[in-house]
This record gives C-alpha cells, sequence and structure tokens, in this order.
C-alpha cells in the first residue's frame, strides 16, 4: 500500500489534507452542475420555460450520489496532491459518476437531458478539480510554512549509548524538535 512512513505530524496533515479534498470535490461538482445547468439556458435556451431548468437541476440527487459513490470507489488518503496521480484521479472520477449518469438517463428514459449540459459540467469539474488541487498543493505545503520560531534547537551533550539512544529518538520524532 501507499501509506507514508513519515512524521505523525505530516500524516496528520495528510489525512486532514485528503478529508478537506473529500468535501471539496463533492461541492465542487455539484457546484459545476449547476452552474452548466444555468449558463446554459442563459445562453442557448433563455425564452425557454423555467420547468426545463426545474427538470434539469433534479438530476442534481442522481449526480451528488454517483460523486459519492466515485469519491468511495477512489478514496486514498495516502495519494492526495501528486503531479500525475491528479489527473489519473479526476479522469476517474468523473468517468464514475458520467457512467453512473448515463444509466440513470438512459434508465429513466429521460429525453430532456442536454448533452451540452452534462459536457460543460463534465469539463468545468475537471478543470475545477485540477486547478484546486494545484493550489491547495502550493498553498499547503509550499505558502504555509512554519514560522522558524516554532522549532526548537535541541543539543545533545554526549558520544556514549544513551546520547546517541537520545539523538535517534528526537531524529525519529520531527514534532519534538
Amino acid at each position: 500500500d501507499d501509506q507514508c512512513e513519515h512524521s505523525p505530524v505530516i500524516n496528520q496533515k495528510t489525512r486532514h489534507l485528503a478529508r478537506l479534498l473529500i468535501v471539496l470535490d463533492f461541492m465542487i461538482g455539484l457546484l459545476c452542475f449547476a452552474v452548466a445547468v444555468d449558463v446554459y439556458f442563459l445562453l442557448y435556451a433563455p425564452s425557454s420555460p423555467g420547468d426545463q431548468l426545474v427538470r434539469h437541476m433534479l438530476l442534481l440527487p442522481p449526480v451528488a450520489v454517483a460523486q459519492l459513490l466515485a469519491l468511495r470507489i477512489l478514496w486514498n488518503p495516502a495519494r492526495t496532491l501528486m503531479g500525475s496521480a491528479t489527473l489519473i484521479y479526476a479522469i476517474k472520477l468523473i468517468g464514475i459518476v458520467l457512467a453512473f449518469l448515463s444509466i440513470v438517463i438512459f434508465t429513466a428514459k429521460l429525453e430532456f437531458v442536454s448533452r451540452i449540459i452534462i459536457m460543460s459540467w463534465a469539463l468545468s469539474y475537471f478543470g475545477s478539480i485540477i486547478t484546486v488541487r494545484y493550489f491547495l498543493r502550493f498553498w499547503y505545503f509550499r505558502f504555509r510554512v512554519e514560522h522558524r520560531s516554532n522549532f526548537r534547537k535541541v543539543l545533545v551533550i554526549g558520544t556514549g549509548q544513551r546520547a546517541e539512544r537520545v539523538s535517534s529518538k528526537i531524529a525519529q520524532r520531527e514534532e519534538w524538535g
């Protein structure tokens, strides 16, 4: 498995980020779908009745269920912001959601669903996932660096076994100093 062998502080930070990303991915997907529907009806069908807009918005629950299913399938807290893994993750996530949504649309015989809405949602969702992950990678691991004053310097005096044990224990636990 790809579990990290880092200090508890780094592992805790990684787990926190993984939970944050799950919530962000879910909310961004729903927001992208709602925006895709709204933009479609503003640009392509400004004179169409409001019931079409409402019918398309009724697809939000299947989109939400598909996203939760896909996020559950793809859950791996060890791989959150790695370079090419982000692209593969986004493609898998959107692929699973599109497959589930296609099955729902086909089995329920929903002929009113616009392919333009579905494709604009998929493209905006993909772009949003990539953008958010790279922004978080930059902000969470580079921009938000701990201040030097938060670290302690430890001087171990001696060369005996006791000093070596203390030194190795401190080296194993980065959060001690």
